[in-house]
C-alpha cells in the first residue's frame, strides 16, 4: 500500500504513479487521482486514520500482551528499559527510534509475529485523539505515563489538556490491564481511570509511592539504588547510565515487570 499523505510542502498524491511502478498494490489517497486507474485507489476520509486502522487491524490477529509507553519525557528510553527487563524472558519486539505516531506504530505492528509474547510500543501525540487511536489500536495490556511536561502547550494550552490526552493510553486496556505512573508527577497521582483497575506508582521523591527508589548512588558511568517495593520487598539494583532520570525510567520498567507477572 502507498499511502498518499497530504504534507504542509509536499502531496504524497503526486508520486502515486511512481509508487505504482515500484511495486505498490494499491494507492489510499483523500482525492481520486487522474492519471492512476481507478482499481488502484482506494480513497479514504483521512488516510492517517487509515494507516492506524490497518495497524489495528493486524494488531487483532495476535495473541500477544503490547505494552504502550506515552509522556512528555522519557518514551524512548524507557521503552528500552522495558525491552531490556522483559527480552531475556520472553520473545519481545520494541518499536525502532520513536516511531509513535499513526504511520510509526503500524510500521512495528506490521512485523508482529506469532512468536512473539510482549510488544513494547511508543504512543506520541500532537493533539486530543492522537493517544486514543493508537490504544484503540495497540489494545496495550500495561502502559506506562513517564510524566506531563511542556512540549505540547503551544497546541494543547495548558498542562491539564496534556495530562487528559495522555491518559487517552487507558482507552484501548481492559479493566484487568496495568496503569504505571509517575508518582513524582504533580498531575497524575491525581490520575483516577476508570480502567484499568491496577494502577502502580513509581517515584523517588514519592514515599507513599508503590515502587520508590532509595540510596542513589553514581558510580562511575553506573547508577546503585534500591528498589523498594510495597508489594515484593526491596531490591539492589545497578543501571549502566547515570542521571535520575534514567533511575525513573528503569523504575517504570521495573513495575510494569513485576506486574505482568515477571520474578522481581
Amino acid at each position: 500500500m502507498f499511502l498518499a499523505i497530504k504534507g504542509e510542502r509536499v502531496n504524497g498524491q503526486n508520486f502515486a504513479r511512481k509508487a505504482l511502478s515500484q511495486g505498490a498494490e494499491f494507492v489510499i489517497t483523500e482525492d481520486l487521482i487522474a492519471d492512476v486507474p481507478a482499481e488502484k485507489q482506494r480513497v479514504v476520509a483521512n488516510v492517517l486514520d487509515a494507516s492506524i486502522k490497518m495497524g489495528a487491524n493486524v494488531r487483532a490477529k495476535y495473541n500477544l500482551d503490547v505494552i504502550g509507553v506515552t509522556g512528555s519525557v522519557g518514551k524512548t528510553t524507557t521503552k528500552d528499559f522495558i525491552y531490556a527487563a522483559i527480552s531475556p524472558f520472553a520473545p519481545t519486539v520494541k518499536s525502532l527510534g520513536n516511531r509513535n505516531n499513526e504511520l510509526g506504530m503500524p510500521k512495528t505492528i506490521y512485523t508482529f509475529t506469532q512468536a512473539d509474547k510482549f510488544r513494547v510500543l511508543e504512543m506520541g501525540m500532537e493533539n486530543f485523539g492522537d493517544v486514543h487511536k493508537l490504544s484503540m489500536a495497540a489494545k496495550p495490556r500495561a502502559a506506562v505515563i513517564t510524566g506531563i511536561g511542556v512540549s505540547h502547550l503551544e497546541r494543547m494550552k495548558t498542562r491539564e489538556n496534556i495530562f487528559k490526552a495522555k491518559m487517552e493510553i487507558c482507552d484501548g486496556m481492559s479493566d484487568d490491564g496495568v496503569l504505571v505512573l509517575n508518582g513524582d508527577d504533580d498531575f497524575l497521582p491525581a490520575a483516577r481511570p476508570e480502567k484499568p483497575k491496577n494502577v502502580v506508582y513509581f517515584a523517588i521523591k514519592n514515599q507513599n509511592a508503590d515502587v520508590v527508589a532509595k540510596n542513589i548512588e553514581q558510580q562511575g558511568r553506573s547508577t546503585a539504588f534500591v528498589i523498594s517495593d510495597k508489594k515484593y520487598g526491596d531490591f539492589n539494583c545497578v543501571i549502566p547510565t547515570v542521571g535520575n532520570h534514567n533511575v525513573m525510567d528503569a523504575m517504570s520498567a521495573y513495575a510494569v515487570a513485576t506486574r505482568l507477572g515477571f520474578d522481581p
